[in-house]
């Protein structure tokens, strides 16, 4: 398949950028900007199979993220003294 039908040319391409780019100025949305990367390589996959390997990496870091999120908060003291 060719970049074109994966939408990685002109306007999508474009539109893909814009949304990148307002994702790193805020900083603070990881987790977006993961899922960004992850649907971006799910359109590159298309014309490149080898980045499957990638697109694996970045869903393990979302699983390590979404993990510390739900686990509990440290004790703030040693021993609870």
């Amino acid at each position: 398949m060719r970049l074109t039908e994966a939408g990685l040319t002109g306007q999508h391409l474009t539109e893909k950028l814009k949304v990148l780019e307002f994702l790193v100025e805020r900083r603070g949305h990881v987790k977006f900007l993961l899922r960004w990367v992850n649907s971006f390589l799910g359109s590159l996959l298309k014309t490149l199979p080898f980045m499957e390997a990638v697109k694996e990496y970045i869903e393990g870091i979302e699983m390590v993220i979404e993990r510390q999120r739900n686990a509990p908060s440290p004790p703030r003291t040693i021993l609870g003294l």
